[in-house]
């Protein structure tokens, strides 16, 4: 499983301190800021992790990155929802900021690895290249920062398009025409398994004073849950359960699959099992069917109809598969928009509908 975007802010200011307001999030969601001012120090209101060493690429210009885990239960709205973050230049100077949100970030441990590059750009140059950082985790969210001083006009910053595109998160360029302009931007690339990840480039219209570009992996949290049959909700008069006739989830419930028992359905009949109850793990995908279908004798193709459903009657999700082997696994991806409809992990059922048997 891997961390997902939830919302973003940002702002500039030309001699005064930038607050954020926290908004709708869940307990567990794991927000990163990175900030820019020109002059030697800063300052952010108390309860904040400083992710690394406040940096300067050139002088009079300071950067700093920091993250904060969200209060509260996960899957439930933060307790941190409405209050403020005051970020405090060490004088009245410009300023810039960014504020992003991710979810299904490991909250005892949200940074897996994080480091900065600070460059002094040569005459004309307008592409600046990220620091590498090596993960030791799989599924990690790649964040890259990046940060410039300016005294020209507005320009175009554009994160990194190869070898894996990043998506622009939080845009926070100053757009006045001042001299001594602080801009800073985020953007983020999906993780894939451990090892080397970011040192990807920018590309901005100009060429800035100074520049410092930070790579942050987010370290995913561990959700993995199986949730397994215990128990009948219902099925129609054909099915037979093989060997446990009176407890039908009974032949399923095995955790490797085992077809000396199972559970038999004729063309146009309905099982419906309840699973194990689970828990909000704060985050809408990774979620995985697992299966072992089969034919009954004589068939050769079967097509079945899968529904998720919460308590007596809410359809989280349908779909349908068709196999034409016998004793076979099948997985189906379930949709994150349908996860998020999830309301109560401990009530969850399972309906299979034998659609087809040919």
């Amino acid at each position: 499983m891997t961390g997902t975007y939830v919302d973003e802010d940002s702002d500039f200011e030309a001699s005064a301190a930038i607050t954020f307001t926290i908004p709708t999030c869940h307990g567990g969601d794991v927000v990163i800021i990175g900030y820019e001012c020109i002059t030697t120090s800063c300052s952010i209101t108390a309860g904040w992790d400083q992710i690394l060493t406040f940096k300067s690429p050139a002088t009079g210009v300071t950067q700093a990155m920091w993250s904060k885990v969200m209060g509260g239960a996960a899957g439930s709205d933060s307790t941190d929802i409405g209050s403020t973050v005051t970020l405090t230049p060490g004088s009245p100077v410009k300023s810039s900021a960014t504020m992003t949100i991710w979810r299904g970030v490991d909250p005892a441990s949200p940074i897996d690895i994080a480091d900065w590059i600070g460059i002094s750009p040569t005459s004309g140059q307008t592409t600046f290249t990220g620091k590498t950082v090596t993960t030791d985790q799989d599924g990690c969210v790649i964040v890259s920062v990046y940060m410039d001083k300016t005294s020209t006009s507005p320009w175009t910053i554009t994160p990194p398009a190869t070898p894996i595109a990043y998506t622009l998160r939080s845009d926070g360029r100053n757009t006045t025409t001042s001299s001594g302009r602080a801009n800073v931007v985020q953007a983020s690339q999906p993780g894939g398994s451990a090892g080397n990840w970011g040192g990807n480039t920018w590309n901005v219209s100009g060429t800035p004073g100074s520049v410092g570009i930070w790579t942050v992996a987010l370290r995913p949290i561990n959700t993995t849950t199986d949730l397994h049959p215990i128990a009948d909700i219902s099925h129609t008069t054909n099915v037979v359960g093989v060997p446990d006739a009176s407890n039908l989830y009974a032949n399923i419930d095995e955790a490797t699959v085992n077809w000396t028992d199972y559970v038999e359905l004729p063309q146009g009949d309905s099982f419906k099992i309840k699973v194990s109850s689970g828990t909000d793990p704060g985050t809408d995908t990774g979620f995985l069917a697992f299966y072992d279908v089969g034919f009954a004798a004589g068939a050769a193709t079967c097509t079945g109809t899968f529904k998720l459903i919460q308590g007596a009657s809410t359809v989280i999700a349908t779909w349908t598969d068709t196999w034409t082997a016998d004793q076979v696994q099948l997985t189906h991806d379930l949709d994150p928009a349908d996860i998020a409809d999830v309301t109560d992990f401990t009530d969850l059922r399972i309906e299979f509908d034998a659609t087809t048997v040919a």
